[in-house]
């Protein structure tokens, strides 16, 4: 189930996320291949709890078009303009209403 016509006509930037595979024999995080979304980017300040259960400040706030499960260790990439552009997942909300889950917000 996605957005409307509507809500998703004000949605006009395209994310791309790379889930989460593995770690190399380095330590380091390997990913699967970019999916990419339609959002809406915000720049704005504000307070989260992430995932971990402490405040954090996230920076910018990413409304996806998807009900797709993803976790904190999935790597974003913003539109071009957006510095950092690949910022780390603080917390991540999965939005519904009486028809069910409708769409994900992300807080960077």
């Amino acid at each position: 189930m996605g957005f409307d016509i509507e809500l998703h006509s004000m949605m006009p930037h395209k994310v791309k996320i790379a889930p989460y595979s593995a770690q190399n024999k380095f330590g380091e995080p390997t990913y699967g291949s970019d999916v990419s979304y339609t959002a809406m980017v915000e720049q704005r300040v504000r307070q989260v709890r992430a995932m971990t259960g402490e405040e954090r400040i996230s920076t910018t706030t990413v409304y996806l078009d998807t009900t797709t499960a993803l976790t904190p260790r999935d790597r974003v990439t913003l539109p071009s303009g957006y510095v950092p552009n690949q910022p780390p997942i603080i917390s991540i909300e999965r939005l519904s209403d009486e028809d069910g889950l409708h769409s994900t917000v992300l807080h960077l």
